[in-house]
């Protein structure tokens, strides 16, 4: 709920000074939030699994998608692109990993 809504606040468009307030608060708070996300997969880089994927809850990788296509989103629209390309590219490499686990239990012999 709060990924959704620092999202939406990102996205006001009323020009009063309050609105803008909002929007950098938001601005602000999705970023953090973003970056609490990917903490725990920060070993990825270097090809560490920090996190168990067989315990991860789908809810969590609901909320890895999402981030994911915020960070995507805000790439489409030129905002903070290396940094936010960086992300995408962890977002990639964390869900090719949660994949493994769905991907595992389907198959049949």
């Amino acid at each position: 709920g709060l990924l959704l809504l620092f999202e939406n606040g990102t996205k006001a468009s009323h020009p009063d000074d309050e609105t803008s307030h909002c929007r950098i608060q938001s601005a602000a708070a999705l970023a953090s939030f973003i970056e609490d996300i990917l903490n725990p997969f920060k070993g990825l880089e270097e090809d560490k699994v920090v996190v168990d994927v067989q315990t991860i809850s789908p809810f969590i990788l609901h909320l890895i998608y999402k981030a994911a296509a915020i960070v995507t989103e805000r790439l489409h629209l030129s905002i903070d692109l290396e940094l936010n390309l960086k992300k995408a590219r962890t977002f990639r490499k964390i869900l090719k990993l949660m994949g493994q686990r769905w991907l595992a239990g389907g198959v049949s012999k």
